[in-house]
This record gives C-alpha cells, structure tokens and sequence, in this order.
C-alpha cells in the first residue's frame, strides 16, 4: 500500500520534472532558431556568442528526439496513474480489513501483486533518482502520519 503510494508520488514528480526540462528545451530552441534569423544584426557584434548558442542549439535540436522525452513523459503520466489506481485499491483493502491477521484472502492480492510487476518492469527503463524516491517516502509518511525510521 505504501509502495504504491509512493511510487504514485514518484512518478508524478518526475513526469512534472521532465515536462519542464522539455519545455524548458523547445523553448530554448524556438528562442535561438528565431534569434538567429531576426537579429543577425546584433550577432554580427558579437559572433562568438552567435556562434557559441548556434552550435548547441543544433545539438540540443539533434539529442531532442533521442532523449525522447515526449515518449518518456507519456509512460511515466501513465505509470502515476496506474500506481494510483493501485494505491486506491490497496486502501480499500485496508480500510476492509485493517490489522485483521487473517487480512485478504491471496485471490485478492495476487492480482495487485502481479499489476506491480507489470508496472516494475514499464518504469525499469526510465530514469530512477534515489533522492526522489526518499522524498516521496517522506511525503507518504508525513500524510499517512507515520514516524520517520531512524
């Protein structure tokens, strides 16, 4: 229940941190493609820097594609919600049988269980930051109101 939250929290985050480099990207590139054009006068003052922007906005307009984030945003908007219908469930689950010993039956975990899986091996391939991840932690205990380990 608390992984699946977390993972939730996580995903988000990294989604919303990786639309904003994007942006922040195409942005740059719209910025120094029009630039270059519009004010050649002003580059001709300063040729290094016309030179210098020029050149890395070639290489930020050639690495774009292959760092592929559009497709990697996607999944990970995907594994957020996925990861948070999941949590949802998990709470239900708990709220059904709280501490009860006996706790649900395996046919009812076995298929969270194996959505886990299936949603493990879609985030294996995207970028994983362990300090997120401690961050994440930290939030669901704070909003589940459980200790910090020591």
């Amino acid at each position: 229940m608390l992984d699946a939250d977390m993972a939730s929290r996580y995903w988000g985050h990294i989604a919303r941190r990786y639309r904003a480099r994007e942006t922040w990207l195409k942005i740059f590139l719209a910025v120094t493609s029009s630039g270059a054009v519009a004010g050649w006068a002003l580059w001709a003052a300063v040729p290094a820097v016309w030179k210098f922007l020029s050149g890395f906005s070639a290489v930020v307009a050639i690495g774009l594609p292959i760092l592929d984030y559009s497709g990697k945003v996607a999944t990970m908007v995907e594994l957020q919600g996925k990861w948070s219908e999941l949590s949802g469930t998990y709470d239900q689950l708990w709220a059904k049988y709280g501490d009860d010993p006996a706790g649900p039956e395996g046919g009812e975990i076995s298929p969270l269980k194996q959505k886990e899986a299936e949603l493990a091996k879609l985030g294996a391939v995207l970028p994983y930051d362990r300090e997120l991840v401690r961050q994440c932690q930290a939030e669901v205990r704070r909003a589940r109101g459980l200790p910090d380990p020591k």
